[in-house]
């Protein structure tokens, strides 16, 4: 009897304690329960501020990128257990840039090496000019002067009318209507004849007129006659004229082709990256060192956006002062980063960038995987970018590459559009085939939008694999920016329209400089001055 009496109270006993289990359980899933962590988000792609989010619970909100720019609004929460969960969402925000009028955002800098080494070696403006003198005075004479003989100590450079005020007098006063030049290309030379030597001054002012650049040449020759006879010849002769007519044409051909804009970069699929140069500035000349033309992309219209809003223009920093040119650079491309934002708007407007993304092809890499098409069911779109990437500069020194990425997520029939972002340091080398990119991935996130407007934590198996192929996909950005560059700017003949004459870029090596608290991209270049085309 003890026994049964024994077992009766073991069992009423384990049916309590079960009872009292199952009574705690709703308490114990209460108590260890996380609130789901969910953002409504009703902001717009493009924004003059960043949006302010409302969060299902308490969060700490921070932001990622930098205005002007892309910007990530991140809400974050921690859960017992140091377990943390966070969404975000991307905007591009201002103040933008107008594409009808492009910020002035970049310069081409032609140096002293490009018109003169010292010796007027080949290549150089300097040689130009001695080889069109001598074609074109070849078999000259002239009675008291006798015939030509040689071309002598040609010298060229770059001047300014603080240190050379005399020269003025070589242009005609509506040379120097607003804005005023400062300087001009100067040039020496003597023409030898058999009784006589004619010391030469050459100038040729730049100047902007409604974005197109030109020259006024101005000539001074004087035959070095001791008496006044000879003197009266001289002004029979008319050394002016007749040097002018020599070196006119070959001298504006050949400095049109340095300064001049260069020719547009054709993109597959009928796509261009054209240069201009900026309307109305004056053309920046140091004496004895270098011409700088100010530049500026043709830009595209701003791009709606199919949910609404503002519509996307590239982010406008402002100008920057540019740091002094290397002094013996040929060439050399200073591009601030409202250019550089530009550029990346230009190729992400044209569908260049998604194609770019493409060859990297992500999705498939993540769809094709073995463990992925054994075991999961969830497989990614191609991704696409919803916004141009932006570049700003970093504490450190360098540039940030922010990109926003949009990819949709299946899983099985449920679909779920995902947006990610990626932030890289970006850096430029010299590479073989030119400029080479160097990049390191510092921030990847992931956050579902399972309705509109609304954010929430996404997969996490989808972050991996996004986060595995980052440095893939964020290499192909980085790398097609370089190479526009190079595309534009290197290993290529610039001519004005009908020149005989071409300046020839060689090589390019890139680095990025301090402007202030910004950082600017320098692409330094070897070139050669082409000789002129012989008159047929």
């Amino acid at each position: 009897m003890r026994t049964r009496a024994s077992g009766a109270l073991a069992t009423l006993a384990g049916l309590a304690i079960a009872g009292a289990h199952a009574g705690l359980v709703p308490a114990l899933v209460d108590a260890t329960s996380r609130p789901t962590l969910e953002v409504r988000w009703p902001g717009p792609l493009v924004a003059e501020s960043a949006t302010v989010g409302e969060a299902s619970v308490a969060t700490a909100t921070s932001h990622d990128g930098g205005a002007p720019g892309l910007v990530w609004s991140r809400w974050s929460v921690t859960y017992r257990g140091g377990i943390a969960r966070s969404v975000g969402a991307a905007q591009l925000v201002g103040p933008f840039q107008d594409p009808a009028a492009p910020s002035c955002s970049g310069r081409l800098v032609v140096g002293q090496r490009l018109l003169d080494d010292g010796a007027g070696g080949a290549g150089t403006v300097a040689a130009i000019i001695a080889a069109e003198l001598r074609r074109e005075l070849a078999g000259t004479s002239h009675v008291g002067a006798g015939g030509f003989r040689a071309i002598e100590d040609v010298r060229a450079q770059w001047a300014s009318f603080a240190a050379h005020p005399r020269e003025v007098s070589l242009f005609p006063p509506p040379t120097f209507r607003a804005p005023v030049p400062d300087g001009f290309f100067r040039a020496t030379a003597v023409v030898v004849f058999d009784r006589v030597s004619v010391p030469v001054i050459i100038g040729a002012v730049p100047r902007v007129d409604g974005g197109s650049l030109g020259f006024t040449i101005g000539v001074r020759a004087r035959l070095d006659f001791d008496n006044r006879a000879l003197d009266w010849l001289n002004r029979q002769i008319g050394g002016d004229r007749m040097v002018s007519r020599a070196v006119s044409g070959s001298l504006d051909a050949a400095l049109l082709a340095a300064l001049g804009a260069p020719p547009p970069l054709e993109l597959p699929g009928g796509r261009r990256l054209v240069v201009e140069i900026c309307p109305e500035r004056s053309v920046e000349v140091r004496d004895g060192a270098w011409a700088a033309v100010p530049l500026r992309w043709k830009l595209g219209g701003p791009v709606a956006v199919p949910s609404g809003g503002p519509p996307v223009r590239p982010p406008r920093r402002g100008p920057v002062a540019f740091a002094e040119p290397v002094a013996d650079a040929a060439v050399t491309l200073d591009l601030d980063l409202d250019a550089l934002n530009g550029l990346l708007y230009e190729l992400w407007r044209t569908g260049w960038l998604d194609e770019q993304l493409d060859l990297v092809a992500a999705h498939d890499r993540f769809n094709q995987d073995e463990t992925v098409a054994t075991y999961l069911t969830l497989r990614l779109s191609p991704l696409r970018l919803p916004l141009p990437p932006t570049l700003r500069s970093t504490t450190d020194g360098g540039l940030a590459l922010d990109a926003a990425v949009r990819v949709d997520i299946a899983d099985g029939e449920l679909v779920t559009p995902a947006h990610a972002w990626a932030s890289l340091a970006l850096g430029v080398r010299d590479g073989a085939a030119g400029i080479a990119a160097e990049v390191g991935v510092t921030a990847l996130e992931l956050s579902c939008e399972p309705a509109p407007g609304v954010m929430r934590p996404c997969y996490g198996d989808v972050v991996a694999a996004i986060r595995d192929a980052a440095p893939d996909a964020h290499a192909q950005l980085a790398g097609t920016l370089t190479s526009a560059l190079t595309g534009v700017f290197a290993a290529r003949r610039l001519e004005a329209d009908g020149s005989p004459a071409a300046v020839e870029l060689s090589g390019a090596r890139a680095r990025l400089v301090a402007s202030g608290a910004e950082r600017s991209l320098r692409v330094e270049m070897d070139a050669r001055v082409a000789a002129p085309k012989p008159s047929p």
